[in-house]
């Protein structure tokens, strides 16, 4: 009796042991959901970043979505709580929501409304003086034009994190010979933006520009221009100064930028101009150029346009142009004065929406 009674007892314990996590585990979280629209019209403002913020708004988002073409959002808040909800949308003042409480489980809706067009900028200051993200708020109009084209690269990063889309790909490369005829090569393929993919990808581009920056020329050519969202994130000017260009240029501003500090062996990094819209504020094209050890060697443009997806447009690269001097090509220099070339990206196509991590 007594054995059986031990038995009982060590199932009673095993079964107590399984039960200790599940009632261990902090209170189920919540999810804010809402529209953002047009103050006035009513009309919804589709992809606009919606961010998730603690209650005091002192520290990171703690989620980032996208609104979709009706203007709709949804975000996971992971423990119940105070939270407010940021914004980020090219031309639209920033906007901040009071505290919105949710509560174990609960699913509660804020609508969010904005004002179009209603970000008005100072007359830039031309200088020689470099800010980087520590004194940008010393050359106030500057800053301003700075974190605007900052929010078209959170539009773009958040739209490639949560929509799969394909497109083509087209390299027009023409290799200038030395003893020879120039030669040409064209090729071409069907890429397809994976969101799953691309934020991986994200996470391995922070780890490169921390060991090499923007590629490396030794044992080889392999360079690496950044797209808009990196050019334009936070870490960003961490590692680079900008300062205004002297004249607009086809009614876009010149925004320069520069590597900070003294080069470092065996890594390439980059200078150039972001030329940003005195319309719409949109980013229209950056010039770059490739360092090493300070000395440009070549270098080019990218080009974006708006493209046209359901509910409204996105912008995006549209075409690359690139020219590498012969000094960097390696024993391939004998041969080959210089690459130049372009590369385009057309026929955007297939947009779905993927549904976010851990959903």
């Amino acid at each position: 009796m007594l054995r059986k009674s031990g038995r009982a007892l060590r199932w009673a314990l095993a079964a107590g042991a399984m039960a200790v996590p599940a009632a261990a585990q902090a209170p189920a979280g919540g999810e804010i959901h809402g529209r953002v629209t047009e103050r006035g019209s009513g009309a919804p403002v589709p992809f606009t970043v919606v961010r998730l913020l603690a209650g005091d708004t002192t520290r990171p988002a703690l989620a980032t979505t996208l609104t979709d073409s009706a203007g709709a959002f949804r975000l996971q808040a992971a423990a119940p709580g105070s939270y407010r909800l940021g914004l980020a949308r090219v031309g639209v003042q920033g906007a901040t929501s009071p505290a919105v409480e949710v509560g174990p489980g609960a699913s509660v809706k804020h609508d969010l409304a904005v004002t179009m067009g209603a970000v008005m900028l100072p007359a830039l200051v031309v200088g020689e003086r470099c800010h980087t993200a520590d004194q940008l708020d010393e050359a106030p109009a500057l800053a301003a034009l700075w974190r605007e084209a900052q929010k078209a690269g959170d539009v773009r990063r958040a739209f490639d994190h949560a929509y799969r889309y394909s497109y083509d790909w087209q390299q027009d490369l023409t290799a200038s010979l030395r003893l020879l005829r120039d030669r040409r090569m064209v090729k071409r393929r069907t890429v397809t933006n994976v969101p799953a993919e691309t934020r991986a990808r994200d996470a391995r581009l922070r780890e490169m520009r921390a060991s090499v920056g923007y590629g490396s020329t030794e044992g080889g050519l392999n360079l690496d221009p950044p797209d808009l969202p990196e050019l334009l994130g936070a870490d960003f000017l961490r590692t680079h100064c900008v300062f205004a260009a002297p004249e607009p240029l086809a009614g876009a501003w010149g925004v320069r930028f520069r590597p900070v500090g003294a080069p470092r062996e065996g890594r390439v990094d980059l200078q150039g101009t972001l030329w940003i819209g005195q319309d719409d504020f949109e980013v229209r094209a950056f010039d770059y150029q490739y360092l090493r050890q300070g000395r440009p060697f070549g270098g080019g443009r990218i080009t974006y346009t708006d493209v046209a997806v359901p509910g409204g447009t996105i912008r995006l690269p549209s075409r690359v142009q690139f020219r590498l001097s012969g000094r960097v090509l390696g024993a391939r220099a004998a041969v080959v004065s210089d690459l130049h070339g372009s590369v385009s990206l057309t026929g955007h196509r297939d947009f779905t929406r993927t549904p976010p991590p851990g959903s």
